[in-house]
């Protein structure tokens, strides 16, 4: 995971539509807030706003193509999803839990509560999982306090996943035995086989090219004063390579950050 930095204004259908959403779900809640939490009544959640290609868009283009969460990039393969980071229509403390009804509705269509991500973190990994570390903190409805809430995953807007979560080779791990790291790598499963596979092919590249840098560096240092113009220029060149792999908008940035110092 990176830091995402989203634009400061939020695509306008958010900011029209969205917001007139937003008004009519909280006086429907206010009207029957008991039914809504039974489950008796449900709050209708237009996907057309949220979801909309202006939305998606401006996501996708501020992840730099990649999924928020396993730095994966998804442009290439898929569709991608508008991901709610807090979950719009029911939440779920553990996987095992019943879903609580009716979710973070008044943050359906709210600009700081969306992400783009691939189908697996969001539909296998995250579904609606909110965990927080203290439970009976959570706002449950629009009169609530939202700063009181301690999440357990990673907000990537708002915390620098690089302090909560590294890599070991192609594995990651909790920073400093972080426990929201370490909640964040098992709820989306940053560590299922086949993303662990795809990094680590991805990894093999980057240590033979860190190695046949070494190897020129030595080789340059061994002509001192008149190495070959060839070589240097091999080398800027896989500098170049190397320096763009740590890059944000490069694939498993962070992978590469622990690689190459």
């Amino acid at each position: 995971m990176i830091r995402v930095v989203r634009p400061a204004k939020p695509p306008p259908i958010l900011e029209r539509r969205g917001r007139t959403e937003r008004d009519r779900l909280c006086e429907e809640f206010d009207a029957a807030p008991a039914d809504y939490r039974s489950g008796k009544k449900s709050l209708a959640i237009n996907r057309d706003i949220y979801a909309d290609a202006a939305v998606k868009t401006a996501l996708c283009n501020a992840q730099h193509g990649k999924c928020a969460f396993c730095e994966s990039k998804v442009i290439a393969i898929a569709y991608g999803d508008v991901e709610h980071f807090r979950p719009k229509a029911g939440y779920q403390q553990r996987r095992t839990d019943k879903l609580k009804k009716p979710g973070y509705y008044w943050l359906a269509y709210e600009w700081s509560n969306l992400f783009f991500a691939c189908q697996i973190c969001n539909q296998q990994g995250k579904k609606n999982l909110f965990p927080l570390g203290n439970p009976r903190n959570r706002a449950v409805s629009h009169h609530d306090d939202l700063t009181r809430e301690e999440p357990l995953l990673i907000d990537p807007s708002q915390v620098d996943p690089e302090r909560h979560v590294g890599f070991r080779e192609e594995v990651a791990f909790p920073r400093d035995s972080s426990r929201t790291g370490k909640v964040t790598i098992d709820l989306l499963g940053l560590n299922r086989p086949a993303l662990i596979e795809k990094r680590r092919d991805y990894l093999a590249l980057l240590k033979f090219l860190v190695a046949f840098r070494d190897h020129l560096q030595e080789k340059i240092a061994a002509h001192r004063a008149s190495p070959p113009p060839d070589m240097v220029a091999q080398l800027a060149r896989i500098d170049t390579q190397l320096a763009a792999a740590r890059q944000d908008g490069a694939e498993f940035a962070v992978m590469a950050r622990c690689l190459i110092p």
